[in-house]
């Protein structure tokens, strides 16, 4: 940046991009933060970006989500100092997909920095950051301006039910039912979400236009991200996820993986006693990688494991499926434009498995 023609022209505002980066040799200041500086002091507003792993206070807490050091940090002062802060946040798949596109790095860049630091659980991880450190900002704001203005509090910042009590010994009956209606309501929201996503994913796949982008993905990190999706539905439900030292990354579209395991988990979930785990096995199988998800459940009829990935196909079981049988039918077609397999079969002792073959090498692109 041509900060003496900034100040030249005198513009009321200016876009400064990048504000942890470095300047060029010879420049004024050797940070461009230090420049920004020098334009705020002259009257010049300044809208400026800044990824999070790029303050100061966080380089450890990066560092020891990412094994990356970063070495480009700014003063947390820098933006303490900033008179409105905007969050921009993107899911961490729709980030992957951007960088695939080439919309963020150019190619070579994109494809190293996907490896190494823009993987998807650590993107999970870093998400997490911008969004407390956003909210601590606005909790800040509401404070200072309540107290500004002798406000008493704190206000409500979200829907709530209340519960009136008295000694009565129905009082604990009413708070659990309050509690349960209000679990209720967002299991509902959730499952609804769902249903809406899975028609559509029917829908492309139907018109062939699910378009696959394999590019060279951990499993590891798909494994992570479908169970960080599937988050608040596991409640106490163990999982346990079995991982080789070695795999190779394995040509895949991590978006539409992601959806098959966080389906096949929530199958496992809906079919199986909530005492009983969940068991994710990843593992090499000559040419192919495979990811097997078991339950501990009562398993699946032998007239029906032919059946089990047609659209609409329903088990017929005594507690009902929650269920209108397009999550396998899609799993299939997801997997089948990998190139893979994906097979259900029941485990000795009572349960079902669903194994999701891979190849551990193809050609990379859109297909």
């Amino acid at each position: 940046m041509d900060l003496d023609a900034v100040l030249a022209r005198w513009p009321q505002l200016v876009l400064v991009d990048e504000l942890a980066h470095t300047n060029a040799p010879g420049a004024r200041h050797p940070k461009r933060h230090q420049d920004v500086e020098e334009l705020l002091a002259a009257g010049i507003d300044v809208y400026t970006t800044l990824n999070i792993q790029h303050l100061d206070s966080l380089n450890d807490i990066v560092a020891q989500i990412t094994g990356v050091v970063v070495r480009e940090t700014i003063p947390d002062s820098v933006l303490d100092e900033a008179t409105e802060i905007r969050l921009v946040d993107l899911p961490p798949a729709e980030l992957v997909q951007r960088l695939r596109e080439g919309r963020v790095y150019i190619p070579a860049q994109a494809s190293r920095a996907m490896e190494k630091f823009f993987r998807l659980g650590n993107l999970t991880a870093l998400r997490e950051i911008p969004l407390r450190r956003t909210a601590e900002r606005v909790d800040d704001q509401m404070r200072s301006y309540m107290q500004t203005r002798a406000i008493p509090g704190p206000w409500p910042a979200a829907e709530r039910l209340l519960v009136c009590v008295s000694p009565s010994p129905l009082s604990g009956r009413l708070i659990r039912a309050a509690r349960c209606l209000a679990e209720n309501a967002y299991g509902e929201a959730n499952r609804l979400n769902r249903l809406v996503g899975n028609l559509l994913d029917l829908t492309r796949l139907e018109a062939g236009a699910l378009t696959i982008r394999r590019e060279p993905s951990d499993l590891q990190d798909v494994i992570g991200a479908a169970l960080q999706q599937v988050g608040g539905r596991l409640q106490e439900r163990e999982v346990q996820v079995v991982v080789p030292p070695e795999i190779p990354l394995v040509p895949l579209d991590s978006v539409p993986m992601v959806q098959v395991l966080v389906n096949l988990v929530d199958n496992a979930l809906r079919y199986s006693p909530p005492d009983q785990p969940i068991d994710v096995v990843l593992r090499a199988a000559g040419p192919m990688a495979e990811v097997e998800v078991s339950d501990r459940g009562p398993g699946i009829p032998a007239e029906d494991l032919e059946h089990i990935f047609d659209r609409f196909y329903l088990v017929q079981r005594s507690q009902g499926s929650g269920g209108i049988g397009l999550g396998l039918s899609i799993c299939r077609g997801i997997v089948e434009a990998h190139r893979g397999t994906i097979r259900a079969q029941n485990r000795p002792g009572g349960g079902t498995s669903f194994v999701i073959a891979l190849p551990q090498r193809g050609e990379v692109g859109h297909e």
